[in-house]
């Protein structure tokens, strides 16, 4: 189980990333080509992990339609309201945990840019697949 943490109002790409009436932040807009990267963070996970990610519930909608686009699924467990990253991250692992029965195995960014540097695909399938290997045995 990987968890994608979209909860964020990309306040710091403002005026590109706003989350008034009819905008979106960040995490939901294309800005490096054609895919958003909530998009590229739902593609570049492998297929054998099954995927939530934690929008603010005003963004459930705009999740589900932009994972169809990636032909994904994905579960939503939506923030009533946005918090930070420690919240949605226990608010995650209890849900999983308590409701499920799943043991969530990573909690990442729907926003996998660091400064001037796009984290490779290839670097991020091996740390998933190692942290696998490693939690399972």
């Amino acid at each position: 189980m990987v968890c994608i943490m979209a909860g964020g109002g990309g306040t710091r790409l403002f005026p590109l990333s706003q989350t008034g009436e009819g905008k979106l932040p960040k995490q939901f807009l294309a800005i490096i080509d054609h895919e958003t990267l909530l998009q590229k963070t739902i593609s570049r996970t492998p297929e054998s992990f099954a995927i939530t990610v934690i929008p603010e519930e005003r963004f459930s909608d705009t999740v589900l339609e932009q994972a169809e686009q990636t032909g994904r699924e994905v579960s939503v467990l939506a923030e009533p309201f946005g918090c930070n990253t420690a919240a949605a991250m226990l608010y995650a692992c209890a849900y999983e945990q308590s409701i499920l029965g799943n043991l969530i195995r990573c909690c990442v960014s729907s926003r996998q840019i660091t400064r001037w540097t796009v984290i490779s695909t290839e670097s991020f399938c091996t740390l998933l697949r190692i942290l696998h290997t490693v939690l399972t045995g």
